[in-house]
């Protein structure tokens, strides 16, 4: 167990935001995050990192894959809680990363993510199905 697991939410929340104004390295504190039972500190992170512009294209691969190994009890609280602006448009982009990767044996997790890009980002839905109904006329 990391020493940030043992934290206390409220010392959870003050180490993501000193980390994050630091402008410090996020990868290892977003592992920490990422593999807590309670998801709410990713979702501060994930915020705090959005918001402040600090998502480039190497912190998303390493989201893509935090985002993966969630649970689905975590990854149905990371979607529908309140967010940035900025943190939905980043949920936005792993969901449909998510829809398009992640193997069947997710389905239950699949099944919430479609669901909730349809109602959270319609083009992004869109995009994903239609991409499907390509794949599916290609086989």
């Amino acid at each position: 167990m990391s020493d940030f697991a043992t934290l206390p939410f409220d010392a959870q929340a003050a180490q993501i935001a000193k980390l994050v104004s630091s402008g410090a390295d996020p990868r290892a504190l977003l592992r920490e995050a990422g593999a807590l039972p309670d998801a709410e500190p990713l979702g501060r992170l994930l915020d705090a990192l959005a918001t402040r512009g600090r998502v480039d294209a190497a912190l998303e691969v390493e989201l893509r894959a935090t985002f993966e190994a969630l649970s689905d009890a975590a990854l149905r609280h990371l979607l529908t809680r309140d967010t940035t602006e900025e943190g939905a448009a980043l949920l936005e982009r792993l969901a449909e990363d998510a829809l398009r990767r992640w193997p069947l044996a997710r389905i239950s997790a699949l099944a919430f993510a479609v669901r909730w890009l349809r109602r959270r980002a319609p083009a992004a839905y869109a995009r994903v199905l239609a991409e499907a109904d390509v794949r599916l006329g290609d086989e």
